[in-house]
């Protein structure tokens, strides 16, 4: 159900407007074009994609010292 509510891109708002000014009709015309975006969607998964890469780098992060740790114990005894 919500994912049907949730709209995404570009869109154009086209207004015509049609007046009587006493003596005949008179047509107003506007466009407007605006972008509609899920910010609350977008930053919840942006904010899940920093946290994958920042938990990747510490796990890389992690092997390379143990295995530093690892060859200097195995190198001394």
């Amino acid at each position: 159900g919500d994912v049907q509510k949730l709209r995404f891109g570009h869109y154009t708002a086209d207004l015509v407007l049609v007046y009587n000014d006493g003596q005949r009709d008179v047509p107003v015309t506007a466009s407007v074009s605006f972008w509609v975006v899920p910010w609350r969607l977008l930053g919840v998964i942006f904010g899940l994609a920093v946290l994958i890469v920042a938990l990747i780098t510490y796990i890389i992060i992690l092997r390379r010292r143990l295995k530093r740790a690892g060859g200097s114990r195995k190198g001394r005894s």
